[in-house]
């Protein structure tokens, strides 16, 4: 049975001040409810992942419960996929599952999405990824899938995952690499009014959230082994997203196309082009794709776990890296 939200002293605004928060949309009651249509897009990686990260085996402490952590839980579709797995292992009494984000209406509707399932020993908690207040090693595993490239933060948010994982833990997370949905919103948006931006190519879109390139698998495999994770494995992985139609595609990439015009267009483009976004996209993919026809996206994203080594000792802890005024890592620890 799910808790209610537990909430932390700052208030959303004081966290999105203290963090540089990437845009509005996460402030929003409804958020939950949009970026939940978007799991046909993101959740299809997460059991991989978790199979990856040999959370289809888990092996359980003496005489405690498994404590895990999914970190940038939104909407709960990781969080759907350990429980498929707690259950085929029958651990749904043995593991404690803390879901932690920063948004209070991604949170909500896990919390109702908790209540619904049944899922037993799950948890909702806000947290700042970059700096959450849990304490050290608190946790057996950690899991962040599709978050980390757009924490503003991301440096200091993966020295918290390392910090609140027991010696001898998994950390497991997933990037974006290839946002191939995102072109053709670039083609469809040529023909909006004033020919307003976007993102010309798909490492343009994931680079203009993530703090360092993520979407590069030698990054990824860099800054795992930088914050002192051994056993690194990274992988990229391909799936082809099925969509009915062309109005199926605009509902499953709703809330990121919210989030590149909030980030991309001026406040008197969003009031003449907003309006005519949808049914622009909609007639775009129905030229390219049939009327009524069913289709597939591809999207690849990067798969990566590591371990905190079993002797903490060993891993030198190098803290969190100095940033400049825009929030970007410094690179004066390298």
């Amino acid at each position: 049975m799910a808790t209610q939200t537990e909430t932390q002293t700052a208030t959303i605004p004081e966290l999105a001040s203290q963090t540089r928060f990437a845009g509005p949309l996460w402030l929003r009651e409804e958020v939950g409810a949009l970026y939940a249509k978007g799991e046909v897009h993101t959740g299809p990686f997460s059991m991989p992942l978790l199979r990856m990260a040999n959370f289809d085996k888990l092996h359980l402490p003496p005489n405690r419960n498994l404590r895990m952590l999914d970190l940038c839980c939104g909407s709960g579709v990781t969080t759907h996929e350990l429980q498929v797995l707690l259950q085929k292992q029958r651990l749904e009494d043995k593991v404690d599952l803390t879901c932690g984000d920063f948004s209070t209406g991604q949170l909500e509707y896990l919390d109702k999405r908790i209540q619904k399932m049944g899922w037993k020993n799950t948890y909702t908690q806000q947290m700042n990824a970059e700096k959450n207040g849990l304490p050290d090693q608190a946790f057996d595993h950690v899991v962040c899938a599709q978050g980390l490239m757009i924490i503003p933060d991301s440096q200091a948010a993966l020295q918290e995952c390392y910090r609140v994982i027991k010696p001898g833990g998994t950390f497991a997370l997933s990037v974006w690499h290839t946002e191939n949905w995102s072109l053709d919103v670039r083609d469809a948006v040529t023909h909006l009014p004033g020919l307003p931006a976007w993102p010309e190519t798909s490492v343009e879109l994931t680079n203009s959230w993530a703090q360092g390139p993520w979407e590069n698998t030698h990054y990824v495999r860099s800054m795992l082994h930088r914050r002192g994770f051994v056993d690194v494995d990274v992988q990229t992985k391909s799936i082809q997203i099925p969509l009915k139609d062309a109005e199926d595609f605009y509902e499953v990439y709703d809330a990121f196309i919210e989030w590149v015009t909030d980030r991309y267009w001026t406040e008197e483009e969003k009031k003449a082009c907003k309006p005519l976004l949808r049914e622009t996209v909609v007639r775009h993919m129905e030229n390219k794709y049939g009327r009524g026809k069913p289709f597939a996206i591809e999207k690849v994203c990067i798969l990566a776990t590591a371990k905190r080594p079993e002797a903490s000792g060993n891993a030198l802890d190098l803290g969190t890296p100095e940033m400049d005024d825009k929030g970007h890592d410094s690179g004066k620890e390298f």
